[in-house]
């Protein structure tokens, strides 16, 4: 159906040769366990998302991960955005990442962006709740009696982007959603098995420092299997009444941020053309700062990746902070660094854009 859909919109739209290109990879790195690559190219430039299945990234990592890039797929490194679907797991060794990028680059063919957006209600929760006590506790005990109510709400959008071939055959689809786990290999395989072998799915954890699987109000806690087919379910419907999005150029930025006593958090835009931004951010961002990026992006189409480009551990807002709990006592970062985060993305979202729009 996706792809009888592609072929329809494609004839009717055209494909300009050269107008955007694409490589896709997907390499498997033990049981289970992936590394998946995505170049871009237009407009003379080219950036690469690559997306690992776990493993707790510091800086070292990365820079090797970025390095291999360059060397495999032509990429400047600081084009690269590092992605984890999970904050642990055995990192990704460099030669792998290295021969993804070098299957993705060789791969390299003209596509037509798609974009769609669908929520998805019952596949996330929040996870920081009031507490009788008036306290506020963090993935209370399940069917806890003394819970009062959630403290806030998880960013329930799913956001996918589909990048369709000449023929209309789907090449790559980039999902995104805020949680973090081993869901999305139920994810990948159920959508996987729609778009064929030639396709590549790749998943990105949005902003999913807050959100966990299992509402904590209920009496049981769902199979990882259970919400990737879930999602899959929802993402199926959005692809398939994705819309076209033009993209000529493209435009990578980074900034580095202070989160700390000797802790640096780095965060990262991607601009496919004027409609389309991938936000990368470190660690493990609260829902409520993925929001506030979208809200006020000046792109269309914003995808904000947690867990980017290094591992920070989760990264609350100020009023968390004030709140209490056991995750933000054991938090890395300083009251404020997550506001400076979404503040740094809010400064070069509308750099990138000037800059693919040419004004």
């Amino acid at each position: 159906m996706l792809r009888a859909l592609g072929c329809v919109l494609i004839a009717a739209i055209g494909l300009a040769a050269g107008e955007f290109r694409l490589g896709r990879a997907s390499v498997a790195v033990g049981p289970g366990a992936w590394v998946k690559v995505l170049v871009f190219d237009a407009g003379g430039s080219r950036a690469a998302l690559v997306v690992v299945d776990g493993g707790d990234h510091d800086a070292a990592s990365v820079a090797a991960a970025r390095a291999a890039v360059e060397a495999a797929a032509g990429v400047p490194a600081s084009h690269v955005m590092l992605c984890s679907t999970r904050s642990s797991g055995s990192r990704t060794p460099s030669a792998k990442i290295a021969e993804a990028g070098r299957a993705a680059s060789a791969s390299i063919a003209p596509v037509r962006i798609f974009t769609g957006s669908g929520r998805e209600e019952s596949a996330a929760f929040y996870s920081r709740f009031l507490m009788k006590d008036g306290g506020v506790r963090t993935n209370p005990r399940q069917g806890d009696p003394e819970i009062v109510q959630p403290m806030g709400e998880i960013d329930e959008e799913v956001r996918a982007l589909r990048f369709d071939g000449a023929d209309g055959a789907t090449l790559a689809t980039l999902l995104n959603f805020a949680l973090c786990g081993t869901h999305g290999a139920a994810w990948s395989r159920t959508l996987g098995k729609i778009q064929g072998p030639g396709s590549v799915v790749v998943i990105t954890a949005g902003a999913c420092g807050n959100a966990v699987s299992a509402d904590a109000r209920g009496k049981s806690s769902p199979r990882p299997e259970e919400t990737g087919e879930v999602l899959a379910g929802e993402s199926i419907k959005v692809l398939a009444r994705a819309k076209p999005a033009a993209a000529e150029r493209l435009k990578a930025m980074r900034e580095t941020v202070r989160a700390g006593p000797n802790l640096d958090a780095e965060v990262q835009v991607i601009a496919l053309g004027p409609g389309i931004a991938l936000v990368g951010l470190p660690g493990e961002p609260f829902a409520e700062l993925g929001a506030a990026i979208k809200r006020a992006s000046p792109f269309p189409v914003t995808v904000v990746a947690g867990l980017a480009n290094g591992n920070i551990g989760i990264v609350p807002t100020r009023k968390a902070f004030e709140q209490g709990g056991d995750d933000v006592r054991k938090a890395r970062i300083e009251p404020g660094a997550g506001e400076r985060i979404a503040e740094t993305a809010l400064r070069l979202l509308p750099a990138a854009r000037r800059e693919v729009s040419g004004r």
